[in-house]
């Protein structure tokens, strides 16, 4: 009789303790402790991730912090604070997006320009959709390339790259690609693209993406 009362009452006491000390660290460490279930959730694939990732999201937000894109040569693993009031969206966020070409790209950067990170990136484990995922969400924007440009030429760069580095020494000569003139990505598609990799925009609003389609369909 007394497992029947004793499981219960274990549990009971546990629950409540737990209980106490995540309200304590919430109350006086908000930052923090949002900050700890956010990289959790970020590394969890229960179905309802996603959603709590955009609740704490909304919390960040209301206390003030700013919340900032993923950046190749500032994002560290996961989400970090700088300055107090500001996150700085991990490179961990984005899909597709390895921790071993995590790894390879903090240890080797900072990059001065696109040719510095693709010359000296391990190919092996920085991958074709690994960059192009880096592109999509704007983590390459330093670079000054239009992300369209990296998304759909990476591949051919790093082929054309790998051939002139048998021949040339990059220390006395200058490797140009033929990069296309075509435009980049419209607004929408920059921010179907970034929702896709990284589960939010920072480029734009729904409103501002397909603000005609919302009115059409009287959806605010």
């Amino acid at each position: 009789k007394f497992q029947g009362y004793g499981f219960n009452v274990s549990h009971a006491v546990l629950y409540s303790m737990t209980g106490f000390k995540t309200a304590y660290l919430k109350a006086h460490y908000p930052v923090e402790f949002l900050l700890a279930n956010l990289m959790a959730e970020v590394k969890s694939n229960t179905p309802d991730a996603r959603n709590n990732i955009d609740k704490i999201k909304k919390e960040l937000r209301s206390i003030k912090i700013k919340i900032t894109p993923p950046d190749i040569n500032k994002s560290e693993l996961s989400y970090t604070i700088m300055d107090d009031n500001k996150l700085v969206t991990g490179l961990d966020a984005l899909k597709f997006v390895s921790d071993d070409a995590i790894k390879d790209i903090i240890e080797k950067r900072p990059f001065k320009n696109f040719f510095d990170f693709m010359a000296r990136v391990d190919s092996k484990k920085v991958r074709a959709n690994n960059i192009q995922a880096l592109a999509a969400t704007g983590a390459m924007d330093c670079f000054k390339i239009p992300r369209k440009l990296i998304f759909l030429y990476c591949s051919d760069y790093r082929k054309k790259l790998q051939v002139w580095l048998k021949k040339h020494d990059p220390s006395k000569e200058e490797f140009i690609y033929p990069w296309p003139s075509e435009l980049d990505w419209s607004i929408s598609e920059t921010y179907a693209l970034e929702q896709y990799y990284l589960g939010e925009s920072f480029s734009c609003k729904p409103c501002d993406a397909y603000g005609k389609f919302f009115k059409d369909n009287h959806i605010s």
